[in-house]
């Protein structure tokens, strides 16, 4: 990540997106002490969604991703 992009991503002319391992999505969540079910009805997903994403089946695509 270079200064250049970072000063593209300020002016709202780039757009980064980050993609999670399934073993970070699964962090993120139960480092704020979630259940699955609990995630996916506070972020509008499905259960099964949100399972997919936790085992690597699925991915999020940018838009999730970055929610």
């Amino acid at each position: 990540f270079e200064l250049r992009m970072a000063a593209q991503v300020a002016k709202g002319t780039e757009a980064v997106y980050v993609v999670l391992k399934p073993v970070e999505i699964k962090a993120i969540r139960t480092s704020v002490g979630m259940s699955q079910s609990v995630s996916a009805n506070t972020f509008r997903l499905r259960l099964d969604t949100l399972k997919g994403w936790e085992r690597g089946k699925r991915q999020p695509d940018a838009t999730a991703a970055n929610f």
